[in-house]
C-alpha cells in the first residue's frame, strides 16, 4: 500500500522551497550565534555595534533562543521535516562517526579557534606581565640555570607565589621553542584534551552516544573555560583534563593511573589540594577504594599546610600573600560567615555556575562533592574577581559541574516520562548551556585582529632588540614581547615610586615608554622622560608615543 502522506515521500516543490527556506533560516540563526554578525560588519553590510560585548552578546543570545524554539517545534510538529535539516544531518553523521573521531573533530576545532584568538592577542599587545609574562620569565630563567626565578615577583623562585612544581616539566618545552606564545599554544591544546574523558564518562554514565555529543557542545561553547583560555596563562588550567581522567580510572579501577593523575593535579598549585581531597574521599566512601581514598584524604591537607605555612614562606621570606582573601572570614568566624551567606552576589554566582546545566549537579550529592573545594574557594573569598566568569577562577570547577551534571542526568532518566523525553531534556540543557556562553568567540578574536597595526608590529620589532642580558623596566602590557631576560620589572600602577625612580632602584638598562599604556595614577610622560634624561638615560627609539630609553 503506497503511503500517500507528503511527509513521508520525497519532497515537491512546496515542500522542497519549505525545507530550503528552513534550512536557511536555521544556517543564519548559527551564523549569528556562532559570529555575531561581525563578518557583515567587516564587509560593509552591517554597522559596527560598538567596542563593548554587551550587544554582540545579545544577537549570539537571541540566536539561540530562536533557535531554541525553532528546532523542537519542527521535530514535534515536522518530525520528517526536521530530520532533513542540514544541521541535524550533519551532527546525525558526526554521531555517527567512532566516539574517538567525532571527539578528535572537536579537540581539533576548538584548538584551532582558541590558538588563533590567543595568537592575535599577544601581537596586538593585549598579554600581560601578569600572567603570561610572569610563567615564561621563569621557565625561561630555569632553562638559564636559574630555577624558576621571576623578577616579576620581586626575584623569588616561582614556587614562593604559588607552589607549581609542575611548571619544572614545562622548561624543556620552552627550550625547545623559547617565546611565550609556546605557552599560548600549549595551553588549549592541553586544555582540550577533556573533550575525551567527558564524552567517555557522558557515554559510560548515561548509555547515550547524544548524551556525549551534547557535553562535547556544552563544553565547546562553554564561557569559564574560554575565559581561562583568554586570560593568559596558567599551569592549573593544564591539569583540567586529569581531573575528569582520574574520576575515570577511578571508576574503572586503574589505581596506579588515578594516583598518578592526583598527583599531577596537586602539582599544579596548591589550592588544588582541596581537588585531590575530594577525589580521595569519593574513592573512599562511593567506590569503596579505602587505601588509596584514605591516603588522599590525609595527604592532601597535609601537602596544603606544608605549601602555606613552610615551603612558600621560605622561597619568598613573606606569609602566604593570598591567605589574605579570607582574614577577614578567620577573624569573624560565623558572624561575617552569615553575612557573607546573606550577600545576594555570592547567591548570583551560584546560580551562574550551576545554572547553565539547569541545577542537574544538585541531583547527586557523591558528585556534587566533587565542585565543593574550589566552589567554596571562590565563595568565601573576599576578593569578588573569584567569582567573576571571565578569568581562570573556575579552574577545577567546571570538568566537576559537568560531570555531576551528568549524574543528575542519569537520576532523571529513573522517571518514565523523562526517559521518554531524554532527547528534549538535552535539547533543553544544550539550549540552557549556550545562552550562557557568553560573547562567541570571533569576537574576541576580531577585536585582538583589530588592533593589530603598523604600530603593534614596530613595538613588537624594537622591544625584541633589547639585548637578553639587559635589565628592563616598561608596562605590564609590553612585558611579554621582550620577557627573556633574567631582570625585568613593570611599573607601578601608581607614583610610590615614580618611574624614574623605580629604574635608578632597579638600575634598569632600558626603560621602555608608551603612551598608549601609560599607568593613569603617575605623572605626564613628558615629566618622567625629561626626569629620564637628567637621570643619565639616553633616547634611543622614539616614534609615536613609543620610546626606548637606554642607560648611558
Amino acid at each position: 500500500m503506497t503511503n500517500k502522506n507528503p511527509m513521508h515521500c520525497h519532497p515537491d516543490g512546496s515542500l522542497k522551497l519549505v525545507l530550503w527556506g528552513l534550512n536557511l533560516a536555521v544556517a543564519v540563526l548559527l551564523f549569528f550565534y556562532l559570529t555575531a554578525g561581525i563578518p557583515l560588519i567587516q564587509l560593509g553590510f552591517l554597522q559596527n555595534f560598538g567596542e563593548g560585548k554587551k550587544q554582540y552578546l545579545k544577537i549570539s543570545r537571541l540566536a539561540v533562543i530562536v533557535l531554541g524554539v525553532l528546532l523542537p517545534f519542527l521535530r514535534w510538529k515536522l518530525p520528517n521535516i526536521f530530520a532533513r535539516l542540514w544541521a541535524i544531518r550533519g551532527l546525525k553523521r558526526l554521531l555517527a562517526l567512532p566516539q574517538g573521531q567525532m571527539v578528535f573533530i572537536f579537540w581539533a576545532v576548538y584548538c584551532a579557534g582558541m590558538i588563533a584568538a590567543c595568537w592575535f592577542r599577544h601581537l596586538a599587545l593585549e598579554t600581560r606581565a601578569f600572567d603570561l609574562g610572569i610563567f615564561a620569565q621563569a621557565l625561561w630563567n630555569t632553562t638559564q640555570g636559574h630555577f624558576l626565578e621571576s623578577s616579576l615577583k620581586g626575584g623569588i623562585c616561582l614556587l614562593g607565589d604559588h607552589f607549581s612544581p609542575l611548571l619544572a616539566l614545562l622548561a624543556p618545552l620552552y627550550r625547545l621553542w623559547p617565546v611565550p606564545e609556546s605557552l599560548l599554544v600549549l595551553q588549549p591544546l592541553i586544555s582540550a584534551l577533556c573533550f575525551f574523558p567527558l564524552a567517555q564518562l557522558a557515554f559510560k554514565i548515561t548509555g547515550q552516544r547524544k548524551t556525549a555529543l551534547v557535553f562535547c557542545l556544552i563544553y565547546f561553547f562553554q564561557m569559564p573555560t574560554r575565559a581561562a583560555l583568554h586570560e593568559d596563562f596558567h599551569p592549573e588550567v593544564l591539569v583540567e583534563p586529569l581531573m575528569l581522567w582520574a574520576f575515570l580510572w577511578l571508576a574503572e579501577g586503574r589505581k596506579v593511573l588515578f594516583c598518578l593523575a592526583l598527583a599531577l593535579i596537586l602539582s599544579a598549585k596548591e589550592n588544588m589540594a582541596g581537588v585531590t581531597f575530594m577525589l580521595g574521599l569519593f574513592a573512599f566512601f562511593f567506590k569503596k577504594e579505602r587505601g588509596g581514598g584514605a591516603f588522599w584524604m590525609i595527604f592532601s591537607p597535609l601537602y596544603l599546610w606544608l605549601c602555606v605555612h613552610v615551603f612558600i614562606p621560605q622561597l619568598s621570606g613573606q606569609p602566604y600573600l593570598y591567605r589574605g582573601f579570607y582574614q577577614e572570614l578567620a577573624r569573624g568566624g560565623a558572624p561575617v560567615l552569615w553575612e557573607m551567606l546573606k550577600d545576594g552576589e555570592r547567591w548570583e554566582y551560584l546560580v551562574k555556575v550551576f545554572g547553565p546545566v539547569l541545577f542537574l549537579p544538585l541531583l547527586d550529592f557523591p558528585a556534587l562533592l566533587l565542585t565543593l573545594p574550589v566552589l567554596f574557594q571562590n565563595l568565601l573569598s573576599e576578593n569578588p574577581t573569584v567569582r567573576s566568569m571571565n578569568y581562570h577562577y573556575m579552574t577545577g570547577l567546571t570538568p566537576f559541574v559537568l560531570l555531576a551534571s551528568m549524574f543528575g542526568l542519569k537520576k532523571l532518566d529513573r522517571l518514565e516520562w523523562l526517559r521518554r523525553r531524554s532527547t528534549g531534556l538535552l535539547m533543553l540543557l544544550l539550549v540552557s548551556a549556550l545562552l550562557q556562553s557568553g560573547a562567541p568567540e570571533y569576537f574576541y578574536a576580531w577585536q585582538s585582529a583589530g588592533r593589530m597595526s603598523a604600530r603593534t608590529r614596530m613595538i613588537r620589532t624594537e622591544m625584541q632588540k633589547i639585548p637578553e642580558h639587559a635589565v628592563l623596566l616598561t608596562h605590564n602590557s609590553l612585558i611579554p614581547q621582550a620577557i627573556n631576560r633574567r631582570y625585568v620589572h613593570q611599573f607601578d600602577y601608581n607614583d610610590t615610586p615614580p618611574k624614574t625612580a623605580m629604574a635608578l632602584r632597579e638600575r634598569a638598562d632600558y626603560v621602555v615608554f608608551d603612551t598608549h599604556f601609560w599607568e593613569a595614577g603617575t605623572a605626564a610622560p613628558e615629566i618622567e622622560k625629561e626626569k629620564l634624561l637628567k637621570a643619565g638615560y639616553g633616547v634611543q627609539f622614539d616614534n609615536d608615543g613609543f620610546s626606548i630609553f637606554k642607560k648611558i
